[in-house]
């Protein structure tokens, strides 16, 4: 009587195992910088979150359309010269925080009226 519960439980239990959802892959910070100059190009390549996907591509093939390239959706070389001329527009920044900050204490003037 255990075996059958168990099978019964086991047949129930594994579409929700498989129902799991994977794991997302790293952030590739080439993918993230194409991603911020395809955006700023107005090629929007959904969210900028250095990770493939259709709208990458989707914005890969406008950008390859606009500049006469054969479109292909990938970025090849072709495409990355010209991606490459943007290359200053960086998908990160290093900001400084001051120790106001880190305490919580932002003192902003505002203007008098």
């Amino acid at each position: 009587m255990r075996k059958w519960v168990f099978g019964i439980a086991a047949f129930f239990a594994a579409p929700a195992l498989a129902q799991a959802p994977s794991p997302k892959p790293p952030v590739d910070l080439n993918i993230l910088h194409a991603q911020v100059i395809l955006d700023h190009l107005g090629f929007g390549p959904g969210i900028l979150d250095g990770r493939s996907g259709q709208s990458l591509t989707a914005a890969v093939r406008g950008l390859q359309e606009s500049r006469g390239l054969k479109v292909t959706g990938v970025i090849d070389s072709p495409t990355l010269a010209v991606l490459h001329q943007y290359r200053a527009l960086r998908p990160v920044r290093t900001l400084a925080i001051g120790a106001t900050t880190m305490q919580g204490r932002s003192w902003i003037r505002s203007p008098r009226t």
